[in-house]
């Protein structure tokens, strides 16, 4: 059982450029994150998820944080940053588990420019890609 408030470091595979960070183009890229597991305290919502699943909200990096727009009670708006929330599918526990699904988002990349373009690609082409994917650590 994992206490209300834990925080613990897991991690994401990142698939669009990260501000003010390396150049990570069109690979993906494993990021390491500190986050907390959303509890059936904080939302009911998550008795109804399929066992062994679950939400993790992400508190840092605030560079993945997101924009929402807040309407107050006298009609103002404001706009302001919130954590994002990833689905269990979306998470991982080891470097090795994120790599995993990295490789297989870049061996689509090679299926799909196939499907589109006609483009035939190698195992070769693929491992060299594999090796560009880059890790982040906090």
């Amino acid at each position: 059982m994992i206490a209300l408030g834990t925080k613990m470091r897991k991690f994401v595979v990142h698939t669009r450029p990260l501000p003010g960070c390396c150049k990570t183009g069109d690979l993906p890229t494993i990021l390491e994150v500190e986050g907390e597991m959303i509890t059936a305290t904080e939302d009911p919502s998550v008795l109804w998820l399929p066992e062994g699943e679950f939400r993790f909200r992400i508190l840092k990096p605030e560079v993945l944080y997101e924009p929402k727009e807040i309407v107050h009670a006298d009609k103002t708006r404001e706009k302001i940053t919130v954590p994002p929330v990833y689905y269990s599918h979306s998470v991982f526990w080891t470097t090795h588990q994120a790599m995993a699904k990295a490789i297989h988002l870049v061996r689509q990349q090679f299926e799909y420019a196939k499907r589109k373009d006609g483009t035939e690609f190698t195992e070769e082409q693929v491992s060299e890609k594999v090796k560009e994917i880059q890790e982040i650590l906090l």
